[in-house]
C-alpha cells in the first residue's frame, strides 16, 4: 500500500522536530515501512528543508528511498498558500 502523510498548513518536520514530538509521530509510520505494511510513504509537508530532518531519524537507507518529501516549490507565503491548493 502507498500512503499520504498530509501535515496541516505550514507544518512540518523540522517543525514537529521543535516541539520535540518527530520521532513519537513518525513511529507509526516507520513501523508499517519497516514490516512491509506500507510499501511508500509520500509526506505532503510544508517545510523545504525536511529532508535533513528525516536523515535525522536515522532510519538508514533502506527506508528513506521508500519516503517521498512534497514540499513547496516557491519560498514565503504565497509558496506556501500555492501548496496548499
Amino acid at each position: 500500500m502507498k500512503m499520504l502523510l498530509c501535515l496541516s498548513f505550514k507544518g512540518s518536520l523540522a517543525r514537529w522536530q521543535k516541539d520535540g514530538i518527530l520521532t513519537r509521530e513518525m513511529e507509526v509510520y516507520l513501523h508499517g515501512l519497516r514490516h512491509g505494511l506500507i510499501e511508500h510513504l509520500f509526506i505532503y509537508t510544508y517545510g523545504r528543508s525536511d529532508e535533513s530532518e528525516l536523515s535525522a531519524l536515522g532510519v538508514g537507507p533502506a527506508i528513506e528511498r521508500r519516503i517521498t518529501l512534497v514540499a513547496p516549490r516557491f519560498a514565503g507565503r504565497i509558496g506556501q498558500v500555492l501548496h496548499s491548493i
